[in-house]
């Protein structure tokens, strides 16, 4: 009888060391999921601010206004590589976040499924708009330049064209991204009791924005930029605030759903 006991104790352990090291793990993903996603949010943030610049250089409506166009772009072209890389570096890092907070909602399943899903092929979408567009605008300059007015149509209508594509994926790449996922995410985040509530409310309402954004496309432009800029801040502020959440993660206050 004495030398059985040791041997039930050693057996009963097991699976409570297996269950503290699948735990650990988690909790290493999300804390880390966090702090990367604080970054997304600064570089996100910082690309915003970049399309002040660019944001106020009226597109040309016609072959005619292309020169006076390509040589504001020129002159700015630094608020444009901004503007592209940063936000690039903001959708990459936001794909672990994405993962982190997925970790962290997973109790309930089918919304925090549902919004990672929506959130990683928004960002997808997204890669490459940022990539035309920045391309669009930096590299038409110097082939305008090389070609001279002589070529003023075609270049017009590969810019055209380039930049339709762009806004378009642009387009579908934010409903996604900082619209339907942020909601569903949330919606997880208040389901699971996760705290503080406040930021669950926050991407909640930056869906709801994001969608009336999305709505009011062809109506009013000055409300227009009043919503996206609403919408823009309210989703730079949830994921930096959830990403400092997810960093200090603790498994004794927050248990992870298993």
């Amino acid at each position: 009888m004495t030398n059985s006991a040791p041997h039930a104790n050693t057996r009963s352990r097991r699976p409570e060391t297996r269950t503290e090291t699948y735990v650990s793990d988690k909790h290493i993903l999300i804390r880390t999921g966090g702090w990367v996603g604080i970054l997304s949010g600064v570089a996100i943030l910082l690309s915003s601010l970049a399309t002040a610049i660019t944001g106020s250089i009226a597109r040309p409506d016609d072959p005619s206004e292309l020169a006076d166009f390509l040589a504001d772009v020129g002159s700015s072209s630094y608020a444009f590589h901004l503007y592209g890389w940063l936000g690039l570096v903001g959708l990459v890092l936001a794909v672990p976040f994405t993962y982190g907070l997925f970790l962290l909602v997973r109790g309930a399943l089918n919304e925090a499924w549902l919004g990672a899903t929506f959130m990683v092929g928004g960002l997808i979408v997204l890669f490459p708009a940022y990539i035309l567009a920045m391309l669009t605008a930096t590299r038409l300059s110097p082939l305008f330049d090389d070609l001279g007015e002589a070529a003023t149509d075609s270049i017009y209508v590969v810019f055209e064209s380039f930049g339709g594509i762009a806004t378009l994926l642009f387009l579908l790449g934010s409903v996604l991204t900082f619209s339907i996922a942020p909601w569903l995410l949330s919606v997880a985040w208040l389901r699971t009791g996760t705290s503080p509530r406040w930021i669950g409310r926050l991407g909640v309402f930056a869906g709801v924005t994001g969608l009336a954004w999305a709505a009011m496309l062809l109506d009013d432009p000055g409300l227009l930029q009043l919503i996206w800029a609403i919408n823009a801040l309210a989703n730079i502020i949830w994921i930096i605030a959830a990403g400092a959440t997810m960093a200090r993660f603790h498994t004794t206050k927050q248990p992870i759903a298993t």
